[in-house]
């Protein structure tokens, strides 16, 4: 029993540990770089994160990214389709476990966004990438 007890209380240990210091340790920026490629890839539009990015890892994974704007299709009326204060994205720590990513939560903060077309009739929400462009 006292065997059991030991065993138990290293794995809180080892778990609080590993929640302190995940975040200190993990570089948000490289974490990002990816995000926005695949971004550019899927959209053809630029993600841009200005501000500053934090995670957390307690009760939930949660990525905060600070100052993000989606750029505009070309020849719009400004250079962002959408633009945040903030952007709050929380995964829940099991889905990573599992292997199934699930967002939990998606919050945008002090959302700026531009619906229009251009002279064609071409809506700059209109993201879908034909393979040739994606090349």
């Amino acid at each position: 029993m006292k065997l059991l007890l030991k065993i138990v209380g290293l794995v809180l240990v080892v778990v609080v540990i590993a929640i302190v210091l995940i975040p200190m340790l993990v570089s948000v920026d490289k974490m990002v770089e990816p995000v926005a490629e695949q971004v550019k890839k899927a959209t053809g539009r630029d993600l841009m994160i200005d501000g500053d990015a934090s995670l957390t890892v307690f009760p939930s994974l949660s990525l905060q990214l600070n100052q993000v704007r989606l750029s505009n299709m070309p020849g719009g009326s400004r250079p962002d389709m959408i633009s945040m204060a903030q952007l709050d994205v929380h995964i829940p720590l099991l889905s990573l476990v599992s292997g199934e990513l699930k967002v939990e939560r998606f919050v945008i903060r002090q959302p700026d966004i531009l619906l229009e077309t251009d002279a064609s009739g071409k809506a700059n929400w209109d993201m879908v990438q034909t393979p040739a462009a994606q090349k």
